[in-house]
């Protein structure tokens, strides 16, 4: 059915839901039952009455589709009367373009307006009047492409539903519900005038192949699909050939293909098998089915072509920070103006790209410091509590120290840190060692050298998430564990250290020698070049700060500490920065590849390479 227009008074209105001037579509199908004294308007977006307006029509003398809007021009295509015709009007903020059946008749700049109302059939306060038929009135919140208006002669059914603004069909028995909208955006039309309803253009309700309903749902129906069937270029993707493993109709997450480990860009081109040529411009979608093989802080971002040849057709970058929980399908569809693009459906390819994004790791943290073990009995041991709650790889440092010449020597297993170990010129040893931690550990008994009465005490600090092997602290130039002795002094600095690994967690000890109990936590602390400084158990006696720098690359300012103060005049200053666990390198891997073009129509609906026909049969390729 169609709404019947008598060249009077006819026309439908709206006042509601009017899209932006400069991003819209209206596309219905027209046809001319007899000519007109005036200008015969089909489609008007307008301000108010007798303001600015953008409108096509038929002129009287020509029988010619003509634009105005500011401008005015004219197809060189005449309107037969009795003859189906398919116009779209389109708006995207350079200028006015006239589709007629699919091509692009007329095209005039446009001014800017602030439209309230559309009107179909009709400019009413001019009374140019439209003698004839509408039927199927769509309306979008976009300007569509020609590829796109193309598609929608082929059914009153919506095909694209992106920015659907109204929809009118028109096809029922009675006017008063053929204005009605039937997007669910409750933009109905009002009628104005006689309006009667006849029969509407030769157009089936919906193609067979159609995959998309009008509710934005898919229907899961299968279209013509290509697979994988040769390598063009393997770039480091493995093991080839590559085309073999990903070309199954159904992901099986068993032959995969997968990019070197920290891949920079890397390549890989694959031939698809033949196509026939859908003539259409919809539903063109490429599928890959990939992961990332390993969790880690490191991300994959991928990117797919697809090529006609060496020509690329279309390319899309957004597939970022890919998940190694399991394999997923990732779609991507093609526009209309990029399906045009395809001239030969049997050149096809796709690429893949592959690239990690390195991420800076997380610094290490503090776990646990252990109680103090102390003692002034002359030759006994003293054996600092490992820290609560230390699992394997977590990285320990005993910090020991007392006043005078005799030195600890390095209990079993651990390892002096010889750069903080040492005298200073007040004669107060200190001794620093560490372990990376693992199941069973227990504390170790510190001895030294010789029998000392003088008091001797030791703590245990514990820190994870550094790196799990080789020293685990930053030794590039400027980065290395530094020792600073005050003698005689009741402040200490230490000298700057610039980390050249990110994330590193900087430590920085003062120590001094002397009974525990009389010692209290230090004022006037200043720290500068760092993200935070918070101090290492609360007890007096034992003193460390950490500060985690936080950024990329190398920290920058250097970090420099200044300013303790304490109670007494013995100082040293001990300062390290623990490297974090760097992130694991990743590969892309990807277990299908497919891409998907429209089937042929079946000669029982329209035929193979045709959209739509006129009655007198005349066959229009699109």
């Amino acid at each position: 059915m169609a709404l019947r227009f008598n060249n009077s008074a006819d026309y439908i209105e709206r006042t509601t839901g009017i899209p932006a001037y400069n991003s819209f579509t209206i596309i219905a199908w027209v046809m001319k039952s007899g000519s007109t004294a005036g200008l015969a308007v089909l489609f008007l977006v307008a301000e108010n009455a007798g303001g600015v307006a953008y409108l096509v029509g038929i002129d009287p003398s020509s029988g010619v589709i003509v634009l105005q809007g500011g401008d005015t021009d004219y197809s060189t295509v005449p309107l037969d009367t009795g003859t189906w015709y398919h116009v779209a009007l389109t708006s995207d903020g350079s200028g006015l373009t006239v589709y007629l059946d699919g091509n692009n008749a007329v095209s005039v700049p446009h001014g800017t307006i602030t439209p309230t109302r559309i009107q179909i059939g009709n400019q009413s306060e001019n009374g140019t009047y439209f003698d004839g038929r509408i039927a199927a009135l769509k309306i979008y919140n976009r300007a569509m492409v020609r590829g796109e208006i193309q598609a929608e002669l082929s059914q009153y059914l919506p095909i694209h539903t992106s920015g659907l603004n109204s929809w009118q069909p028109m096809a029922d028995e009675s006017a008063s519900s053929a204005v009605k909208d039937n997007s669910g955006a409750g933009n109905d039309f009002t009628l104005n005038g006689a309006i009667a309803t006849e029969d509407g253009p030769p157009v089936t309700w919906r193609q067979a192949q159609a995959r998309e309903t009008f509710a934005l749902e898919q229907v899961e129906s299968v279209g013509q699909i290509a697979l994988a069937d040769g390598d063009i270029s393997a770039g480091t993707w493995t093991t080839t050939p590559l085309w073999s493993k990903v070309n199954e109709a159904v992901a099986d997450q068993v032959a995969v293909i997968q990019s070197a480990a920290a891949p920079v860009n890397d390549t890989c081109e694959l031939s698809l098998t033949d196509l026939t040529d859908p003539v259409s411009s919809i539903n063109h979608k490429l599928r890959v089915t990939r992961k990332k093989d390993i969790s880690s802080g490191n991300q994959i971002d991928m990117r797919y072509r697809i090529l006609q040849g060496t020509t690329e057709i279309a390319s899309w970058t957004d597939d970022t920070n890919i998940s190694d929980a399991a394999y997923s399908t990732v779609e991507r569809t093609l526009t209309g103006g990029q399906a045009d693009a395809i001239t030969d459906y049997t050149n096809l390819r796709v690429e893949i790209r592959a690239n990690q994004v390195t991420a800076n790791p997380p610094a290490p943290t503090f776990n646990a410091a252990g109680a103090i073990a102390a003692s002034a009995t002359s030759g006994a041991s003293i054996t600092p509590a490992l820290p609560a709650g230390f699992a394997a790889d977590d990285i320990h440092i005993i910090v020991a120290h007392h006043s005078g010449s005799v030195d600890f020597t390095t209990p079993s297993g651990w390892t002096k840190i010889t750069a903080l170990s040492g005298t200073n010129t007040s004669a107060q040893i200190v001794a620093v060692f560490w372990r990376r931690a693992v199941g069973g550990d227990t504390a170790p008994a510190i001895a030294m050298a010789s029998s000392v009465s003088t008091v001797r005490i030791a703590r245990c600090y514990g820190f994870r998430s550094c790196i799990t092997s080789g020293d685990p602290w930053d030794s590039g130039s400027g980065a290395g564990p530094t020792k600073l002795n005050n003698a005689a002094s009741a402040t200490v600095s230490t000298t700057s250290i610039t980390t050249t690994v990110a994330n590193c967690l900087v430590l920085f000890f003062d120590l001094y020698e002397d009974d525990p109990s009389a010692r209290s936590l230090p004022s006037g602390y200043t720290a500068t070049g760092t993200v935070g400084t918070s101090a290492l158990g609360t007890d007096a006696s034992e003193n460390c700060f950490r500060k985690a720098l936080t950024g990329t690359g190398t920290e920058n300012p250097s970090t420099t500490v200044s300013g303790g103060t304490f109670a007494n005049s013995v100082n040293v200053g001990l300062m390290i920065a623990l490297k974090p666990q760097p992130s694991a390198s990743v590969r892309a891997q990807v277990d299908q590849v497919e891409f998907e073009a429209p089937n042929v129509e079946p000669a029982n609906e329209f035929p193979a390479g045709f959209s739509y026909w006129r009655p007198q049969d005349t066959l229009l390729r699109t």
